[in-house]
């Protein structure tokens, strides 16, 4: 329970700590944040391939492996569903739409961080943890300039950017514990969250694959194909 908080108030306290910077720090150019989040995307690939999906495939066996890479996909899908699901050209303000699209990628990267945790592999959750970590603190500093754009006061724009590391709070503790009720589960569990990761990298790292469904999907395909494999041969 104490590791699960502690990888929780990592990753959700890394959000925190962006927002909090987005107060003293003015955003005159975004330069740096794509090399950030690149590097930061090639950190999460290799966790989400080599932590999460592979381990959990080599666990079921031939028999289980296509499940475990439609779980690959499934986790993807979820991402693009909710994603279509938010509101659009309701009359919501573009601050919600954007907060609502940051927290609703926050989930899941709590989620495999939490079933990353659940398998007992410190390394394979403090890896996983501190490549979603990096990440978190430019998105956290980068959510408070659409805010205060659209005319909200600075310290609300800040406050509601760190209320999104709720969020992944809340995601690493559900992953934890799902995870942990039952090992049966858990290698599905564990395709599902990585494949959500590998999603959220191709859609918001990879500018050309982010504008393009199909191309996430085919990205997905890849991972789950290369899974398959290594499991196979």
């Amino acid at each position: 329970m104490l590791q699960a908080f502690s990888f929780a108030l990592l990753v959700g306290g890394a959000t925190m700590l962006g927002g909090a910077l987005g107060f003293f720090i003015p955003q005159r150019n975004g330069r740096s944040a794509p090399l950030i989040f690149s590097f930061a995307g090639g950190v999460m690939t290799c966790a989400a391939l080599i932590d999460l999906i592979f381990p959990a495939m080599k666990s079921v066996g031939a028999l289980s492996v296509l499940v475990g890479a439609s779980c690959v996909l499934l986790g993807g899908g979820l991402i693009r569903l909710l994603s279509l699901l938010l509101p659009q050209n309701t009359g919501c303000s573009d601050a919600l739409l954007f907060v609502s699209a940051i927290a609703l990628h926050n989930f899941p990267e709590g989620l495999a961080v939490g079933a990353a945790l659940a398998t007992g592999n410190v390394a394979a959750a403090v890896s996983t943890a501190v490549g979603i970590a990096v990440q978190n603190v430019p998105e956290g500093l980068i959510v408070v300039s659409p805010l205060t754009q659209a005319g909200m006061k600075r310290w609300k724009a800040v406050l509601v950017a760190m209320l999104t590391g709720v969020v992944e709070i809340a995601g690493t503790f559900l992953g934890y514990f799902a995870s942990s009720l039952s090992n049966a589960l858990l290698p599905f569990i564990l395709c599902l969250t990585g494949g959500a990761m590998l999603w959220i990298v191709a859609s918001d790292v990879l500018p050309e694959t982010g504008k393009r469904p199909a191309l996430c999907f085919s990205f997905l395909f890849g991972a789950a194909f290369s899974a398959v494999l290594t499991v196979l041969i």
